[in-house]
């Protein structure tokens, strides 16, 4: 088989597809590097054609140790021109529109459609998650406004249902969740205990926004008690559409990297000589090594005779687990990550 798509005025490669679908590329930026790459064959075929009509002329003026006699049944003396890159009597290149990339992205989903509708209609899990993204979404644009996309995977990052919505609301995701119950329910699977989301957590109230420059006061990074007593105040129960409409009981969770990012979004500038400091001392705030783990890995160390036993990164991160302090231990190291920070050096 030909590792092609044959279309009504080309063919595109399989390869050009994959890398279209998953990389998240639009087709102007696709189509731009597929022309560079393209154009860059031209120039490299154009002189890989100048240095043989030079090997021709170095070994007829004795170059190369003896002369040839191909001048003599040569009737012209100047080679043929290489030609243009478009020229159709030669190298006849093409050029590729993201039009035209476009409506073949669209006719390779048409093309499989019920299969990845089948396959994901197929796709269950006991744990959920979700997250909102605007990199694909903002490529289309509707007389109502901003999109959003919302992807919920499972344990395995398999997609289990993927949606375009207009509003970030939770109403609108009360479809989505309607569906997947249903899907659950007709194959007899248990419903996932666990729904991992990228705002909101495990309550239904919302965080107060930021007064304008309050982040540059350093009180404002403190966590103290009254801050905690604060937020925490009111209903405790998350109501979002994945407990109204899907299960009841679903645990509902804040993902940690959602979590971090709520302190490094309000730093003003990611370009701050610390700020890679500061994010390093945050990670290791949220996630630790289990010391289980590190310790049996020691052991190992001293089983094999290497001295002294202190495992490399690349094997605590292979062989060790990484877990997430209880709550009151993460409020705590949380809270120390900036301390280190001199008051004039401290990430803003």
């Amino acid at each position: 088989m030909v590792p092609a798509f044959l279309t009504y005025k080309k063919a595109i490669c399989k390869y050009m597809l994959h890398e279209l679908r998953r990389t998240g590329k639009s087709p102007s930026d696709m189509a731009k590097q597929v022309n560079e790459l393209m154009h860059l064959k031209y120039e490299q075929a154009h002189l890989s054609y100048l240095h043989s009509i030079q090997n021709i002329w170095d070994a007829e003026a004795g170059a190369y140790g003896q002369k040839t006699l191909s001048h003599l049944v040569r009737k012209d003396v100047m080679p043929q021109s290489f030609g243009s890159y478009d020229d159709a009597d030669g190298w006849c290149g093409v050029s590729v529109s993201a039009h035209y990339l476009t409506d073949c992205l669209i006719d390779e989903y048409q093309r499989q459609q019920s299969a990845i509708t089948l396959l994901m209609q197929g796709t269950f899990g006991q744990v959920l998650r979700s997250d909102h993204t605007r990199k694909v979404a903002r490529k289309v644009t509707l007389s109502s406004g901003t999109m959003s996309s919302y992807a919920v995977v499972n344990e395995n990052w398999m997609i289990s249902s993927w949606v375009m919505v207009q509003s970030e609301a939770e109403k609108s995701l009360e479809p989505m969740y309607q569906g997947l119950a249903k899907r659950y329910s007709d194959a007899g699977v248990e419903k996932a205990n666990y729904h991992w989301v990228d705002r909101d957590c495990c309550a239904a109230f919302r965080i107060p926004d930021l007064h304008h420059g309050e982040h540059l006061n350093w009180d404002a990074w403190k966590t103290t008690d009254s801050i905690v007593a604060e937020a925490t105040a009111g209903t405790l129960e998350n109501t979002c559409a994945s407990r109204t409409q899907y299960n009841a009981n679903i645990v509902v969770k804040l993902d940690l990297f959602h979590c971090m990012r709520r302190f490094t979004r309000e730093c003003t500038s990611e370009h701050h000589p610390l700020f890679n400091t500061f994010c390093q001392l945050l990670s290791a705030a949220f996630s630790v090594v289990d010391q289980g783990d590190l310790q049996k890995l020691k052991d190992a160390y001293q089983f094999c005779g290497i001295q002294p036993p202190t495992p490399t990164k690349q094997h605590i991160r292979e062989h060790c687990r990484t877990r997430i302090p209880l709550p009151t231990e993460l409020v705590r190291q949380s809270g120390k990550s900036p301390a280190p920070f001199p008051p004039d050096h401290r990430p803003k």
